[in-house]
């Protein structure tokens, strides 16, 4: 638990959340999200992430005890005049923390935000979620995009009062890129590499690709966890002769060149929780291209024009194949385009930025929805 120092003149804040280590999309646009209320506000936060190392029955043991002292911190602050709860929800069984931080939130008099950032509840109907709708009626609930309000409605019932924050407002933007030198058109692919990722569907595009005889390379990058993908991957490099390399896992400047030397993004995830990707914004904000399957909000991460978006029930590698071939075939119609998709990406997070820095006003009712 943190505090930030006392002064009465700020909104008493209260986060209750997973929030890194490790760093995933979920803990880290969290911990974006605490930095920035910081700024402004008084902050306490309860980190509920299971602490490191534990599996099993501990691992769970662990979470309970964290969200336990959260709620007793929520009980706590009830002496403050005006009050806020900001959570960010969790899909699956972690609902049952965020029914236990709405209903004692409530309580204790606390306005409270909630985060939506899976689409597991949003897909499918989930008796948890609707509990967490009776605990907290008047909630500020937070949408990563209109995709996934509209969903949210249908499933549910209407919201009367939220918001949509991007996670553009989160990804930094990347200046003073070189140009793209690469003879072949370059795709890349960053995720925790795994079948449901897309790890294979992106060794089979660039077979096909290669098959033709387009001029084309591929990177991966990302952590394997799974000894049955590493040997995949390393029989793909093999395989592949040069025209397909793995950097591992990454992360600040070699992340920054991995994007910079792709041209084109691949993202062919059907991971069933997937919202609004990170490593897509990280892209746009490189001017990569994107071609993606379609699932949670990643229809409108991508503008149209700079990119492919591919129906979820629809054959990825042949659907994308032909695009990959116009492009190959022609690369200054991929990398003219890549100034106008940055250029495009920071007008939209400095909107996103300007929503993040008035939520906490929309939760008490200080501006009009």
């Amino acid at each position: 638990m943190t505090h930030a120092r006392a002064n009465d003149s700020r909104l008493h804040v209260t986060v209750v959340g997973q929030l890194p280590p490790p760093i995933g999309g979920f803990s880290y646009i969290s911990d974006c999200v605490v930095k920035e209320l910081q700024k402004t506000h008084q902050v306490c936060v309860y980190n509920i992430a299971p602490t490191q190392g534990k599996v099993g029955f501990s691992k769970h043991l662990s979470r309970m005890s964290k969200s336990i002292a959260a709620c007793v911190g929520l009980i706590k602050a009830r002496r403050f005049g005006l009050k806020i709860c900001y959570h960010p929800c969790e899909g699956g069984l972690g609902l049952v923390y965020t029914v236990a931080v709405a209903w004692v939130a409530r309580l204790c008099g606390h306005r409270v935000i909630l985060h939506h950032h899976s689409f597991q509840y949003v897909d499918r109907w989930k008796p948890l979620m609707r509990l967490v709708l009776w605990l907290s009626d008047d909630s500020l609930h937070v949408f990563l995009c209109s995709i996934m309000r509209d969903s949210f409605e249908r499933q549910y019932r209407q919201i009367t009062n939220s918001i949509v924050v991007s996670n553009a407002a989160f990804v930094p933007l990347v200046a003073g890129l070189p140009p793209r030198d690469s003879t072949k058109l370059v795709m890349g692919h960053l995720s925790n590499l795994s079948r449901e990722k897309g790890l294979y569907r992106f060794i089979d595009l660039l077979r096909l690709a290669s098959g033709r005889g387009l001029p084309v390379r591929a990177i991966l990058a990302g952590p394997v966890s799974s000894q049955a993908d590493q040997i995949a991957i390393e029989h793909a490099v093999a395989e592949f002769q040069g025209a397909l390399e793995y950097r591992g896992a990454i992360y600040g400047a070699e992340k920054n060149a991995f994007y910079n030397e792709i041209d084109v993004f691949v993202f062919p995830t059907q991971y069933v929780n997937e919202a609004q990707p990170t490593v897509i914004f990280e892209a746009i904000a490189s001017g990569c291209s994107i071609v993606s399957y379609d699932r949670g909000c990643i229809r409108g991460q991508v503008r149209e024009g700079h990119g492919l978006i591919i129906d979820r029930d629809k054959p990825f590698v042949e659907s994308a194949l032909d695009w990959v071939a116009a492009r190959a075939n022609n690369l200054e119609s991929v990398r003219g385009l890549s100034t106008i998709i940055e250029k495009d990406f920071a007008s939209r997070r400095s909107e996103a930025l300007a929503i993040v820095d008035e939520m906490v006003d929309y939760s008490i009712g200080r501006q009009d929805n």
